[in-house]
């Protein structure tokens, strides 16, 4: 999947070692999320994140909602 295209997915968002959001995935799999502070609240829930992808892991998020 090149950078630039979009991303959809779904799985329970975490915090990782450095402060980041990162939305763990069923098959074991991980997102790096670049996605706005209002997230905090669902720390711990399954969300759906609809995005682009700007690394090998980070989505830019433009969408997300709680599952």
């Amino acid at each position: 999947m090149p950078k630039g295209a979009p991303v959809d997915v779904t799985g329970i968002l975490k915090m990782d070692g450095y402060d980041e959001y990162i939305l763990d995935m069923d098959h074991g799999a991980f997102w790096t999320l670049d996605i706005s502070s209002k997230a905090k609240k669902h720390l711990g829930a399954r969300l759906h994140v609809k995005g682009k992808r700007i690394g090998f892991n980070r989505i830019s998020v433009e969408v997300f909602e709680a599952v």
